[in-house]
């Protein structure tokens, strides 16, 4: 049963007194021992040591330690942590981005310089985003005149490699995917006087969205919650036991501990028919991620993922467990790592990143480009005729906030359009079909609109404010014939009403004051919202349409996303990124597993403008039950497998292999209204493709990559361990074939020359990243990944200042 309106109220007076009382308890533990510090004239020195065996400090320095290295305040400072009573730099980074575009196809260079201030050799860290979607597909490293092309490998394989590097004492660096839009870069020898710069390129198709092509580059992670139990496996998985894991060197072998409880009632799934022998690897590729001579464990962990983002302070369960290797069983840890700990700039410390990363956008339309500009930042347009245009950030900005770029073409009207290209014995091609117009509202069914409001500790301030002038601009634009719901969840979820409300006018002002009333705090517990949303039966003769409005900072990712699956029956769900940094890969695949679609708004942007959009949307879906009969075309392995419905604005998108150039009509069908509809499609799979056009392999790929991921997904919460297995051969299969970065192939670069004499002297430490444009301290809580037990604000800055650093000078243990 639904919570009335009354017991609601009762609750939130409850909730009030008991966050003023927490507020004012940690506030007294924060403050107590830096008091006692000062009185007594000393720091304090706190050590941690994580799985991975290297040991966190976490210093509290008293004033005469920090006056002994006080900076000049007119000057740009790098961010800067007194530890062990010697003041320590973190490693500075500036990043370059180019993005050409033609026509939706769009190839990005990625260029990361890093430098060492500091006055001793470093092993250095960095945790930064890429699209979900893109196919990277090439790393170079520069130290000093000398250029090396990275080769893609097995990941514990390229780990060994390079672990191998930094013991010797060379230039090298590793990138490594922890999540879809999550990577780590490792750099081994970092040295004073001499930058490393490190180039990566990634391709990715151009989503039209609303009748514009919309290009976002991320540029920051944002915290991560992790709820407890994520990733503990489950009696009945093929693997309880953890793999041998061996990361630095210094990883022991991990076992679940005695008495966990895993069993979290998830129902069983299987796999599609005919998947059972998929992705087998090519010949001669058994042994590619082979270790060391002497190596206990073929089971390498990906840089970063040891312990960081552990379960919440106080947990009883396990911390976040190790990912495992392209060559170990699976199990259900390989979706849910955390990744490391990174120190955040702009949260009390002197780091100064206003001067990170500059934006170029070279676009050559193929037609005359409409209209071309980037709707976060200010920059500065050069037009070459009326098909291209370069745009240029006006300078170097803060790396705070995605990047975004959205253009029309004057060929938009087009309802079909193949791209192609042809290699040796192999096309791959990429369909793009427009939707036929949008039905009229007669023939609408009626609606149940379910508002569902993020109100964790990291959507406080304008992320919620943004969120609740949505609903209650959305409530005001229902129908009379709709019902609605408005939920809200942090640590838990409630709701408005105890049944769905009517679409009345006294009904829509009463949840107008509920919205308004909400506030955030706590942890993100989105699988309760979910559960709160979809759960209860659907009304007869009702369309179920569910708006989930979140910034998407956690760290069970694939646990929302299978729940969804388990859950979505015949509603529809929409996802609204709330936010200037959003987790884009969750968002998107919420809209997508829930047969709806996502959007983004930054908390800036005008919200009127972006309800109007979406109720226009959502009034219906103009195309369902999507296929496509491909005649005597030889088409094969076409991305999605399951089209999702079709909604006004939207487009059809395809991606697929052919086997010889060909010419033919292929019929797109669907329903609209019930009625089943036809539309014919000519396609042209050309025989052969320049430089550019290879693209669309790449493309194609990383769709192949991203379906693989999902059937992966789909058996870690299921049955099957011999599916996964193979499924897991098919994505390390892929990534291998095509040069392409994926959960178990990492690209691996080391210079020739020796650069470091004194490894063993070597610190281990991290390069900084931003504090998200609008995202408040409380959402980082105690580390990077996120906890649902926020410390106060002096608390905290003193442990991101030194947090996810290595104990410095101290001696690397030798294998």
């Amino acid at each position: 049963m639904y919570p009335t309106a009354h017991e609601l109220e009762l609750r939130a007076v409850d909730e009030r007194r008991r966050r003023r009382r927490l507020l004012a308890l940690t506030a007294l533990l924060a403050v107590v021992p830096v008091v006692a510090a000062v009185l007594a004239g000393v720091g304090i020195l706190r050590r941690s040591r994580g799985t991975d065996g290297i040991a966190t400090v976490v210093v509290e320095s008293t004033q005469d330690a920090l006056d002994a290295y006080r900076v000049d305040d007119a000057a740009p400072a790098p961010l800067r942590a007194v530890i062990n009573d010697q003041l320590v730099e973190f490693p500075v980074l500036e990043t370059d981005i180019t993005a050409d575009i033609q026509g939706d196809i769009a190839n990005v260079r990625v260029v990361q310089v890093f430098e060492n201030p500091s006055s001793t050799p470093v092993n250095a860290t960095y945790v930064f985003p890429l699209p979900h979607d893109a196919a990277v597909h090439s790393m170079t490293m520069e130290v000093g005149n000398e250029r090396v092309r990275a080769v893609i490998d097995r990941i514990e394989a390229a780990t060994a490699t390079f672990e191998a590097a930094q013991e010797q004492g060379q230039a090298a660096s590793l990138v490594t995917q922890e999540r879809e839009n999550v990577f780590t870069q490792r750099i081994a020898n970092l040295v004073p006087g001499l930058p490393i710069r490190v180039e990566i390129r990634y391709a990715q198709q151009v989503p039209r969205v609303d009748g514009s092509y919309d290009l976002a580059i991320p540029l920051v992670v944002g915290p991560r919650f992790t709820p407890p139990g994520t990733g503990v496996p489950r009696p009945g998985d093929a693997n309880t036991t953890l793999p041998t894991v061996v990361a630095n060197r210094r990883q022991p072998n991990a076992t679940l501990p005695s008495g966990m409880s895993s069993d979290t009632g998830r129902r069983s799934r299987t796999l599609p028919s005919g998947s059972s022998n998929a992705g087998s690897l090519p010949s001669g590729s058994s042994n590619a991620g082979s270790l060391p001579s002497g190596s206990s464990s073929a089971s390498a962990l990906p840089s970063g993922s040891s312990n960081a983002g552990s379960l919440p302070s106080g947990s009883s369960s396990a911390p976040a467990l190790p990912s495992g290797s392209s060559n170990a069983p699976f199990g259900p840890w390989e979706l849910q790592t955390t990744f490391a700990a990174m120190p955040v700039a702009g949260m009390g410390n002197d780091a100064d990143v206003s001067q990170r990363v500059s934006v170029t956008v070279n676009l050559d339309g193929g037609a005359p480009i409409r209209r071309a500009r980037s709707v976060t930042h200010a920059m500065t347009e050069r037009w070459d005729g009326d098909s291209r245009v370069q745009l240029q950030l006006d300078g170097r900005v803060p790396d705070d906030r995605d990047f975004r770029f959205v253009y029309e073409l004057g060929d938009d009207e087009l309802s079909a359009a193949v791209q192609s290209h042809f290699e040796r014995d192999a096309g791959y091609f990429a369909l793009r079909v427009e939707p036929p117009r949008r039905i009229s509202e007669e023939a609408v069914a009626a609606r149940e609109m379910v508002f569902v409001l993020d109100t964790s500790g990291s959507m406080q301030g304008r992320p919620l404010e943004t969120s609740k002038a949505f609903v209650v601009q959305s409530l005001r634009e229902l129908r009379p014939t709709d019902t609605f719901r408005v939920i809200r969840f942090g640590d838990s979820a409630t709701e408005y009403s105890e049944r769905p409300a009517a679409a009345t006018q006294a009904n829509i002002e009463d949840a107008v004051l509920y919205v308004e009333g909400l506030d955030g705090g706590g942890g993100t517990m989105m699988t309760e919202g979910i559960r709160q949303a979809l759960d209860p039966a659907i009304p007869a003769d009702t369309v179920r349409m569910v708006v989930f409005l979140t910034d998407g900072y956690i760290g069970n990712d694939y646990e929302i996303l299978d729940l969804i699956d388990r859950s979505i029956g015949e509603a529809r769900l929409f996802s609204l990124g709330v936010g200037s940094a959003v987790n884009r890969f969750l968002l998107e695949e919420m809209g997508r597993r829930g047969r709806g679609f996502a959007r983004f708004v930054r908390d800036d942007a005008d919200t009127a403008a972006t309800v109007e959009d979406l109720a226009e949307r959502l009034r219906s879906p103009v195309l369902t039950d999507v296929w496509i009969d491909w005649g005597d075309l030889p088409v094969s392995q076409t991305y999605p497998e399951r089209i999702p419905d079709v909604f006004a604005g939207h487009a059809v998108r395809v991606m697929g292999r052919y086997d010889s150039p060909a010419t033919g009509t292929a019929m797109l069908h669907g329903r609209v209204a019930g009625h089943l509809v036809s539309l014919p499609i000519e396609v042209t799979l050309r025989p052969d493709g320049d430089t550019s056009s290879d693209v669309i392999r790449l493309v194609w790929a990383r769709a192949a990559i991203a379906d693989a991921m999902q059937r992966f997904d789909m058996a870690t919460y299921g049955t099957g361990a011999a599916h996964q297995d193979a499924i897991k051969d098919e994505i390390v299969a892929l990534g291998l074939e095509h040069g392409l970065v994926t959960r178990w192939t990492a690209f691996v670069a080391v210079s020739e020359q020796i650069v470091n004499t004194d490894v063993d002297g070597t610190a281990e430490t991290a390069v900084p990243v931003s504090q998200v444009d609008g995202v408040g301290q409380a959402a980082y809580a105690t580390t990077f990944g996120g906890s649902s037990a926020p410390e106060p604000a002096t608390w905290l800055t003193l442990l991101v200042a030194g947090g996810a650093l290595g104990a410095s000078r101290r001696r690397r243990a030798r294998s």
